[in-house]
């Protein structure tokens, strides 16, 4: 069941610390839905280093831009000039803010001010997992701190990542005694 993918080197971020490792990409998977209003959205992907280590990458993604005052920004979120300013990060040849911010629907910055705004930032966290059951587990979430569950984006990731490699398929396969 193991497919044999050349290895390459991978350079990731865990916050602003850079990682890296030679290894190969087993599978990635996203919650954006093409054409979604949503201006949030997770991506998540699985490697396996050359030493047969799992990786879990991800990646919480955000469109949104606030005025100053806004309450609703979170941790990482950077402060511009205006919106003409934050489009100069991401397309410095870009005129149209549109494709690339979302307003906040609380605070509802407007596009053709030059007043400043605040941007959330895309959110990277990486882990390494020694083996495939402790990547798994770390893909469960648990309700009410007690029900493990397991997200559509996990499952999907997952499903994807046992078609390339063994360990992986064998833990989705093998039953859970609740006994």
């Amino acid at each position: 069941m193991t497919q044999a993918a050349p290895e390459k080197r991978f350079q990731l971020r865990d916050g602003m610390q850079p990682v890296t490792f030679a290894g190969q990409l087993l599978a990635s998977a996203s919650s954006q839905v093409e054409d979604s209003p949503l201006p949030r959205w997770t991506e998540l992907s699985i490697y396996k280093t050359i030493t047969d280590k799992y990786v879990l990458e991800k990646i919480g993604r955000s469109d949104v831009f606030h005025t100053e005052n806004c309450g609703r920004p979170g941790k990482g979120a950077l402060r511009y000039e205006s919106i003409t300013d934050a489009l100069a990060d991401v397309d410095p040849d870009g005129d149209d803010p549109e494709a690339y911010f979302v307003p906040c629907n609380e605070c509802k910055p407007d596009f053709d001010s030059e007043a400043p705004v605040i941007v959330e930032q895309d959110m990277h966290s990486v882990d390494a997992f020694e083996s495939p059951e402790k990547l798994v587990d770390a893909l469960y979430y648990r309700k009410n701190g007690t029900v493990r569950s397991l997200s559509n984006l996990s499952r999907n990731i997952l499903d994807a990542a046992a078609k390339k490699d063994s360990g992986i398929a064998a833990i989705r396969s093998k039953p859970t005694d609740i006994s």
